[in-house]
């Protein structure tokens, strides 16, 4: 019979403990989305990473741009696109904009292709072509532009100078960065962002 009431006695302490951890979290989880540009501003060094993964379709590009605007409200260092598309499913005039609002951000924003295996093509590599600085995993693909839609005067100079290889082909990890069109390979994001 003690022995029950020792196991009884543990348990009882063990869900004390529980439930003043999960209060103190729901408390500060509250505090913190009461004041959300705040909590964001305090953070020195805060690097936003954005997935888009799929077709820049017509919430992902919402998303992208309203990111943006949340890191320049915030006072983010940067913004990462972490980018494995095939292409676009919106207007070429949409991505142009994005484009726009990517090239004149206040915040560096970069792209990461990745992980190993991603892809960037079509609109989403021109995307990739104006954004500050770009890293390709190993094992990634960037390229296939077709048509050029992003005005030609946003793109760094590294990716207008082998927008001919790039309008048809694509450049792997290694060959990105002889190229200049990406800044480094990284085979994760953590490596890319520092």
């Amino acid at each position: 019979m003690r022995r029950l009431s020792t196991v009884s006695a543990g348990l009882i302490a063990l869900a004390v403990l529980f439930g003043a951890l999960v209060g103190e979290y729901l408390l500060a989880d509250s505090l913190a989305s009461a004041r959300p540009a705040q909590a964001a501003r305090s953070e020195p060094g805060r690097v936003s990473v954005v997935k888009v993964s799929g077709l820049l379709d017509p919430i992902v590009v919402d998303f992208v741009e309203g990111s943006i605007a949340a890191a320049e409200r915030t006072g983010a260092v940067a913004v990462v696109l972490q980018l494995n598309s095939g292409g676009s499913a919106v207007s070429n005039s949409r991505i142009a904009t994005l484009a726009a609002r990517v090239h004149d951000s206040s915040v560096p924003v970069a792209v990461w292709v990745g992980p190993s295996g991603a892809r960037a093509l079509g609109a989403a590599a021109q995307l990739a072509g104006v954004a500050d600085r770009v890293g390709v995993a190993p094992g990634s693909r960037i390229g296939r532009t077709e048509e050029i839609i992003v005005p030609r005067d946003l793109l760094r100079p590294a990716f207008a100078k082998v927008l001919g290889r790039l309008e048809s082909g694509t450049l792997g990890a290694g060959e990105a960065l002889r190229t200049r069109v990406a800044a480094r390979t990284a085979p994760v994001i953590g490596e890319f962002i520092i």
